[in-house]
């Protein structure tokens, strides 16, 4: 999506099809072995507005993760609740992060068989509300911390 300059608020900047900056997550997915490697690209917004992004990736990526030339890794939709206001995307990108992450550490424990699972599970709007305040304690956590290591 691209940046446009506008007079107004983010709710204004937002609104708009072809403005603001909207964050979608972007998986490469090996642990198929018979289908093989695929990209799977979640985006919390209706319609997948950042899918034609994500293709125009796969396609600079698969030349340097297949062998035979002109062959592409497939790319396909996974599993996004969607975002219920126009500014959590990127909060939504960390919990599915999260998700697909402590699936993988914890493969096949608490019954989930596969991430698309995990993420279904784990990821909604009242988790992300939640998730807010958890990421403004660490970044204030962080900035205390790199103001102690400077003081010393």
């Amino acid at each position: 999506m691209g940046e446009v300059a506008v007079s107004g608020g983010v709710r204004e900047l937002l609104s708009l099809p072809t403005s603001g900056y909207h964050w979608s997550l972007l998986v490469f997915d090996d642990t198929s072995p018979s289908s093989g490697p695929r990209f799977v690209h979640h985006d919390s917004i209706q319609g997948a507005p950042n899918f034609p992004v994500a293709e125009r990736l796969v396609d600079a990526l698969s030349p340097l993760l297949v062998d035979a030339p002109g062959s592409r890794v497939p790319l396909v939709p996974g599993p996004t609740p969607s975002q219920t206001n126009d500014y959590d995307c990127g909060v939504y990108v960390m919990a599915i992060a999260r998700a697909v992450c402590s699936w993988w550490i914890g493969r096949g424990e608490g019954g989930i068989s596969n991430w698309f699972d995990a993420v279904r599970a784990e990821v909604d709007a009242a988790r992300v509300k939640a998730m807010r305040p958890e990421l403004l304690e660490l970044i204030n956590h962080l900035i205390e911390e790199k103001a102690k290591a400077r003081a010393e």
